[in-house]
């Protein structure tokens, strides 16, 4: 499985999704929600700051990641381009996440409607 190849790659997540899984969800309960609850209660100055710092951190690590797998015979243009590479899908993944969390707050804030239970006037 350790050969680089597609076929290790695909055994990889086949394998594994489970605990990726497990461990995105975890990741999510556990930091995520408590940041996105605090950040909710604080006013307009307070959400520009932690977007602009999340917007830091996700540059800080798509820079990481880019110069760890970067070989350096292929020339700095490729740095470049995987490092815009890492920028979009942590993007996407962010613009994905704080949606489903505005959905999800609109859900949760919205009172129950009973329409199948009967009064007991």
């Amino acid at each position: 499985m350790g050969e680089g190849t597609l076929r290790s790659f695909m055994a990889y997540y086949r394998y594994f999704w489970p605990l990726l899984f497990l461990v995105g969800l975890l990741t999510q309960l556990v930091i995520i929600v408590p940041i996105w609850y605090r950040i909710k209660e604080n006013g307009a100055s307070a959400k520009l700051f932690s977007f602009l710092g999340l917007c830091f951190v996700c540059l800080l690590f798509a820079v990481g990641i880019s110069y760890i797998i970067w070989e350096k015979q292929s020339g700095l243009h490729h740095l470049y381009k995987l490092c815009l590479f890492m920028v979009g899908v942590q993007v996407i993944y962010w613009i994905m996440n704080i949606l489903v969390m505005s959905l999800l707050n609109v859900r949760l804030e919205q009172p129950p409607v009973n329409d199948d239970i009967e009064s007991a006037e």
